[in-house]
């Protein structure tokens, strides 16, 4: 058994075009888009509030360091980092980073190098510890670096 687990999703929102733009102007396929006005869930009564392209970075990794999940966005992002700039305005862009300690809290240190990558694509950063082992409801800490 893993004693965490972390995840990293790049999400785009607040462009008024279809997420399809953000698509072909990136070069990359997205793991989920959505709609203004879309359900959030199927048979669900809250609807969506503003479009976005979501791309989780290599998906969920077990044991995995801090500092590696940031390195990998860092990876994958180099192909496209340039392309961003060329994004329907207008727009944010935002690093989503989810952990779920099961054993323990790992240790989370934003290096300079990525606070400079993240800057440079003009991102937010969002940490999310979750306290829950399935994962769906309680939010035990939401801090927001801007």
């Amino acid at each position: 058994m893993s004693d965490f687990e972390i995840s990293a999703t790049l999400v785009i929102r607040g462009f008024r075009c279809d997420p399809q733009v953000v698509t072909k102007t990136l070069g990359i396929v997205p793991t989920d888009t959505w709609l203004t006005g879309e359900s959030v869930r199927p048979n669900a009564d809250k609807k969506h509030r503003e479009n976005a392209w979501i791309k989780r970075i290599n998906g969920t990794h077990q044991n995995a360091s801090f500092e590696a999940i940031l390195t990998a966005f860092e990876k994958q992002l180099q192909p496209i980092k340039d392309k961003l700039r060329l994004l329907p305005q207008p727009h944010s862009i935002s690093l989503y980073v989810a952990i779920l300690p099961l054993n323990y809290m790992p240790s989370v240190v934003l290096k300079k190098n990525h606070v400079t990558m993240l800057s440079e694509i003009g991102a937010n950063f969002e940490l999310v510890v979750y306290t829950d082992t399935d994962c769906t409801s309680k939010v035990c800490t939401r801090t927001v670096i801007a």
